[in-house]
This record gives structure tokens, sequence and C-alpha cells, in this order.
């Protein structure tokens, strides 16, 4: 049995209360944050886009906080504790938390969260991936409640440290309102929702009531801002000139052929991290040709070049990806920078050696079929530069790319439908055990996995690695599966995702989620 206990959190809180005492007479004012994309929505137990949890961040709190050290400590939860075998969590809630509408924190609020994320009709794109085999959440009394699993379940604990499985929504607001919700919603939170300006701004103003801060934080009480709006400003450009003009106090994900520009000006501080999770990667198609050829896969390998992407694509300021499928960030990750070198000379041979011929019009073609590839992803001018230079690098082979640029909801129902051969991929997760919802064949066609082809030997992996609650047997079996699916070819390694946000020297006290990186987190903000 496994207890969870604030006594570091308490501690911490008391003895950096003093700093928040020295620093109150900063309190008010208005942070306006520019980014580079809106959010989809802020229903974040349905949506799925990483840009939701920017503005998200503020709103929600999670039941526990994962540190920067990969320690779990109680925040709305006051003590969680796991059974020997990881098939139940009993979570004693932190007294006296209310949702912003005055809705109290209490078991039968977990339970309805936890039982919406899995209800078929909430359609939860990613939150239900982190819920694994979820039966049933048991409410003992007002403040304690015990989450059942069919099977042990290891990565629960990651789970409720998440705001989309682990920040919990207030049932009444969802109720009286279930489709409105997703664009008006109500958390726990330091920061309360106000409006959204769809293509312009999300504004949210300080909940005055807000008494149960995050741990590792510098104050109590309420935030010392008195709003945050977050303004959509797409073009690269001209968020950068916003900037700089004062017409915005920082920027979320700064075009990296800036970063030196704003590393040399002492007006400016950058806030930098390395994401957990796939990384960006290219999802390779393996069922359909000439994707379905593992030769061919692995010819891939040799030449979409890490080190080549994050100089030329990223100018640097992104590292080169060193695995497959999981972050150097993410306990388990592996190292497989050497299995696949730049090699264009083998991939080449790799293609011969196959029955690929080189064709009259430079196109190699097998059994009728040409090397040509579709690529589909989001448009940016890193992905951009990224695919020209693949591009150049295939077409010397005999194999030519077709870059198709789309936005979210048209690129999730191509990657689905299989329309592509190399598509773009990004996911934050901090535990193996979401890799099942990415590339189990259970969600071919309607989830993540946009390798199409089933697979029973990753399946069986995927699987094992949800449910092994021995840590070391659970890296080794993420290990097994980060190799297995490089050597397949069902990934091409691109960079490590990377954030880099910009504020002003006025903005005291902004910081990047710890862990998560890209959202900031504004409670200990203040403008100077």
């Amino acid at each position: 049995m496994r207890t969870f206990r604030p006594l570091f959190a308490a501690l911490l809180l008391a003895l950096t209360s003093l700093v928040g005492v020295a620093t109150a007479q900063q309190s008010g004012g208005e942070l306006t944050f520019g980014v580079n994309r809106e959010a989809d929505m802020l229903d974040l137990q349905v949506g799925s886009s990483r840009y939701d949890l920017v503005p998200a961040a503020q709103i929600f709190d999670t039941y526990l906080f994962l540190s920067a050290e990969g320690e779990f400590i109680p925040w709305l939860a006051e003590e969680v504790t796991v059974n020997d075998d990881s098939t139940e969590y009993t979570i004693r809630l932190r007294p006296g938390v209310t949702f912003h509408d005055g809705t109290p924190l209490d078991a039968e609020a977990v339970k309805f969260n936890f039982d919406r994320i899995v209800d078929p009709a909430t359609q939860s794109a990613k939150a239900v991936g982190e819920m694994g085999p979820y039966d049933r959440t048991e409410v003992v009394d007002d403040l304690t409640a015990v989450v059942h699993f069919d099977a042990s379940y290891p990565g629960f604990l990651a789970a409720i440290a998440d705001w989309r499985s682990g920040g919990p929504n207030s049932p009444t607001a969802i109720r009286a309102d279930p489709e409105g919700y997703r664009f008006a919603p109500v958390g726990t939170g330091p920061f309360r929702f106000v409006e959204w300006v769809q293509g312009s701004r999300i504004v949210l103003e300080r909940n005055p009531d807000y008494a149960w801060p995050r741990p590792q934080t510098m104050h109590d009480g309420p935030a010392y801002l008195d709003r945050v709006v977050f303004r959509t400003i797409a073009e690269d450009g001209s968020r950068v000139v916003a900037l700089r003009n004062g017409e915005i106090d920082g920027l979320l994900r700064l075009p990296p052929q800036e970063l030196a520009g704003f590393e040399n000006d002492g007006n400016f501080t950058v806030n930098r991290a390395t994401l957990p999770g796939s990384g960006v990667i290219l999802v390779v198609n393996a069922s359909k040709p000439p994707t379905n050829d593992l030769a061919f896969r692995q010819a891939l390998l040799h030449v979409v070049s890490p080190d080549q992407i994050a100089r030329v694509g990223y100018f640097g300021a992104w590292p080169a990806h060193r695995g497959s499928v999981l972050s150097e960030s993410n306990p388990g990750f592996i190292d497989l920078a050497g299995t696949f070198e730049f090699n264009p000379e083998r991939a080449a041979q790799l293609l011969d050696e196959g029955g690929w011929v080189m064709g009259n019009d430079g196109v190699r073609v097998k059994d009728g079929n040409r090397a040509e590839l579709v690529y589909i992803g989001f448009p940016s001018g890193e992905t951009t530069r990224t695919l020209e230079l693949i591009q150049s690098l295939l077409q010397p082979l005999g194999v030519r790319v077709q870059i198709m640029e789309l936005e979210s909801g048209a690129i999730q129902r191509a990657r689905q439908a299989g329309d592509h051969h190399i598509a773009h991929l990004t996911f934050i997760y901090t535990d193996a055990h979401f890799l099942r919802t990415l590339f189990h064949s259970e969600n071919i066609g309607t989830g993540w996995n946009f390798i199409q082809e089933p697979d029973s030997t990753l399946d069986g992996m995927l699987e094992a690695v949800q449910i092994e609650a021995d840590p070391d047997a659970r890296a080794a079996l993420a290990g097994e599966i980060q190799r297995y699916m490089l050597e397949q070819g069902y990934v091409l390694p691109t960079v490590f995702q990377h954030t880099i946000n910009v504020f002003g020297n006025h903005v005291v006290g902004a910081e990047s989620y710890p862990v998560y990186g890209e959202a900031p987190y504004f409670y200990d903000t203040y403008l100077d």
C-alpha cells in the first residue's frame, strides 16, 4: 500500500508564504499573452488540442501535482492511497475547495468527472486514454472516493496529475449546458472564465475565493493579476512585432529563428522546455504501398535525419530526436540515435534489394506501385521546412513526397481514413501507458493509430506496459516498445517537442508549467 501525503507541499508553502507578502503590493493589472493558435475548446475531457491547455491551465487544478523531479504531490487531493496491485485508488479530497460557480468539490463530483470521461456519449479524444481499465468510482463519504480498475493500472497517478483526466469540472455547469460548456468552462483554478471572442481572444479573471494553490508556488491566496487575456496572433512575425512593440506582454512559441535575438536582448525573459510525450514524429502508414514494405520504411529511416531537421527546420533551437515514441524527459526513454544513421547509400541499397526499380521518370516502381508519398500535417514554418528538406533528400533516391497541410479537423479525418503515407504527430504525455492510446490496433480508424496496420506483437507489448506495476519492468517494456516501433519503421523521429515562451521583463513570476512545459502558469505572476 502506497500513500501520497502533502507534507512536502505544506512545508514549502509555509516557507514561501513570506514571498507572497513581500510582493502583495504588486497585485492587479491585466496580462495579454499572444498565442499562435486558438484553442479548439476548453472542455479538456472532450478535446485533444495542446492549445486548449494554454488557457485551461489557469482555470483547472488537478488532484495531484507532478513536480519537475517526478514526484507526485497532493493538491486537490489531501491524500491518495494505492492498494498493492494498483487496482484501487482512494482519493481523500482537500476540504473547502469549490468550483467557480460555488459547487463544492466532493466525492460525488469526483465520480461524476471520471464517469463522464469514459462515457461513450462524451466522445473523449484524449482523457479517456488516461483512464485505462476503469471500472467505477465508489463514493465513501463527502470527501472520500475509491476508484476501481478491472486490472492493475499504475499509470493512474500520472492521469490524475493531468488536467484532462485529473482536473475536475463543475458537474452543475456541465448539466446546465452540456454543449455550451465546451466554450465556457468552470473549474477550481486561480482564474475563472469570462469570455471567448472566437478568432480574437479568451479572457479570464482572478478567482477571489482561491485558497488552494498548487505545491511549489511562491504565495498563498488568490492570484496577483486581475485578468489574463489570451490573444490569438497566428502569424509568427506579427506576434513577435506585437511583443517588441508592447502590444502584448508575452508570447507562446517563439519562432526558432528568433531565439538568438531575444536571448541577447535584456528587455525580455526567455522560458524554454523540452516537453514529455512523443516528440515531433512522422507516423508511417504500413497498410498501403509503398510504405507497407518494411525495406522501404527502413530506407526512409536512413534518409530522414533528426540532426539535419533540427538544424534546417528548427534553426538548432529544438533538439534532435534521439528515440522513437518517447521524449528524453519521459521515464523509460532509451537513446536509439545510432540504430538508423543517416546513410543515403544504404537507403538506396535497401530499395534496390527490395525490388524498387528506378523508372525512366526518376521514380522507383515495384509491382506497379510508384514510390510516391503523401504527407499530411499541420501548417507551420518548422514542419514545412522539415518536409521540404525530406523532399530534397528523397528525390535523388527515386522517391517523391507530396505535402498536404490541413487544419485540425480535416487533418484528423484524413489521418484516420489513412489518406497519408506519413503523418505528423505530436502528443504530450508523461507515462508510457499512454502509448496504447496512440498505437494499439483497437485505435485504427477512429482513434490515434495512424500506422493503420494491425500488429498483434505491438498490441501485446502495449497491453503489458499499461498494467505492469513494477517500475523496472515497466521501463524495460517501454524500451522494447520504442525499439520495436523504430525497427519496424512505424515512426520517423524528427525533433524533441520544445517550447519557447518569451515575456517582457516587466512580467515577473511567469513560468512554464513543470513537466508539461508549454502551458504557462500565471498564479505567481505580477506586473512590475
